[in-house]
């Protein structure tokens, strides 16, 4: 499920999203991968905004 390069994650904002995801990803038993990608954008969104 996580495939990242040393390249990924090289500003906080990434960082940012990356943790969110992790945290929701091990908070949950089973979440579709649409909606977690949908969580990642809006945070992603957020911090862009």
């Amino acid at each position: 499920m996580f495939v990242l390069d040393r390249r990924a994650l090289t500003d906080a904002g990434a960082w940012v999203i990356f943790m969110f995801a992790l945290a929701i990803v091990l908070r949950t038993k089973r979440l579709a991968d649409p909606v977690l990608i949908l969580a990642a954008g809006l945070v992603g969104i957020a911090l862009r905004g």
